[in-house]
């Protein structure tokens, strides 16, 4: 038997708390291969319930899903296990496996590392095939043959409860090369995107209506949904007769009328776009590929289709000066975004702007914990930008999207025509 742990303790839910789908995959694919298995997620249990059932359950394997943000709570969850059940062999995998396999392999507790994708080398070491401490994954390279997510091992009544959304997602990889995100993101899934089928994602909105209902969004949860125009198209034709309601992410670049309309008609009602700055020579920086025209007409493309949107904003960028942030401030009032969340730009380990931050030592990172980009406020020394200005401009880009958000309730109810929709749309992002 092998136990699964996903090391989010509550307090770290900044930046949102979306039930986490890797272990979920990684206890299907255990399941149909005849491995027994079950998951502890720290977002709903206290450390000691946690001692608890690893006292209950005795695993022989003990495995831990990693991310930067939240890696030093798994460590402290690493030996917490090791101490409780000393018998059992900790397996570590996840985005910090992948980047960080070097110090991980310093820890004493840990018996092995996964770098990659971790389905098919988990189950190899819980069947004692692999036997080397550090493995690197095998991807799947038809993502249809991954089983579904193990749902019924998770709380998802109270995920639910917070998020009012269903999560999945349809692809792995990305082409881009935005510098925050690079090469990790090739490390972990590869440089092209692959995609599940559309039938195959409609047999899994069918499978999770008929165990949970639909009475919530559905969220795709890749960063580039509308990435292959084909795709989008078969698989909105597909989801369009089971009536639900959806929203998803992407770029302001991969978007079109053709594609909106046809997202629309199917039932989306809801789209985050990584717009990151309103300055173009800070989103040239950041190699996001994208220009200020390309944000301006995919916001107005959709308002015009009646598709709300969500605007993700990177604040605390190398060079980065005051003009540039009241670029931001004024884009946003321009766009109207109908939800916005402002992060601070955190040097992630083994990413492009990391090397360019350790290479002029300006980056301000101490411990595992500063790299949480919701919580850490000063993850940059920066040269034209104090903290205090971080903070202040964070306030500010905040106060223009609440400018437009409180006096735009009409809007919002000539957009979602569907009463559902909107009743979960104000829950979710108004918080009433």
């Amino acid at each position: 038997m092998i136990t699964l742990v996903y090391p989010r303790i509550p307090k770290m839910l900044a930046g949102g708390n979306s039930c986490p789908l890797g272990v979920q995959y990684l206890a299907s694919h255990l399941t149909v291969n005849g491995i027994k298995s079950n998951i502890i997620d720290l977002t709903f249990t206290s450390w000691k319930n946690y001692e608890k059932k690893l006292k209950e359950l005795k695993p022989e394997f003990i495995g831990f899903s990693l991310q930067t943000p939240i890696a030093e709570q798994g460590l402290k969850a690493i030996k917490i296990a090791k101490k409780i059940s000393p018998s059992s062999k900790i397996i570590v995998g996840g985005a910090h496996a992948t980047v960080a396999p070097n110090i991980l392999l310093k820890n004493k507790y840990i018996d092995f590392i996964i770098i990659g994708e971790g389905e098919k080398a988990i189950l190899n070491i819980v069947k004692g095939i692999e036997k080397k401490r550090l493995i690197y994954g095998e991807r799947f390279k038809i993502l249809d043959e991954l089983p579904f997510p193990k749902r019924d091992l998770m709380e998802y009544g109270k995920y639910l409860k917070t998020t009012y959304s269903m999560e999945i997602m349809v692809s792995r990889g990305c082409p881009y090369n935005c510098m925050f995100c690079q090469p990790t993101q090739r490390k972990l899934f590869g440089e092209k995107i692959r995609l599940r089928s559309p039938k195959n994602v409609i047999a899994e909105i069918k499978y999770i209506i008929k165990n949970y209902g639909k009475n919530f969004i559905f969220y795709f949860l890749d960063d580039t949904f509308t990435y292959d125009g084909e795709w989008l198209e078969n698989f909105c034709k597909l989801v369009k007769p089971l009536k639900i309601i959806w929203k998803c992410s992407t770029r302001v670049d991969a978007v079109d009328e053709k594609k909106l309309r046809i997202m629309k008609e199917a039932g989306c009602v809801f789209i985050n776009y990584g717009i990151e700055s309103g300055s173009q020579r800070i989103l040239n920086f950041m190699r996001k590929g994208i220009t200020l025209e390309q944000i301006n007409k995919a916001f107005k493309l959709s308002h015009k289709l009646g598709i709300l949107r969500h605007a993700f904003i990177i604040v605390g960028c190398p060079t980065e000066t005051k003009e540039d942030l009241e670029m931001t401030s004024k884009l946003i009032k321009e766009i109207h975004p109908d939800g916005i969340q402002v992060s601070i730009m955190t040097p992630l380990i083994g990413t492009d702007l990391e090397k360019y931050c350790l290479e002029r030592r300006i980056s301000n990172i101490k411990n595992l914990s500063d790299y949480h980009y919701c919580m850490n406020e000063y993850p940059i020394k920066l040269e034209n930008l104090t903290k205090e200005d971080l903070v202040f401009y964070k306030q500010e880009m905040l106060n223009a999207f609440r400018s437009v958000k409180y006096k735009n309730y009409a809007k919002y109810f000539r957009l979602l025509s569907n009463p559902k929709a909107f009743m979960l749309f104000l829950k979710a992002y108004f918080k009433i």
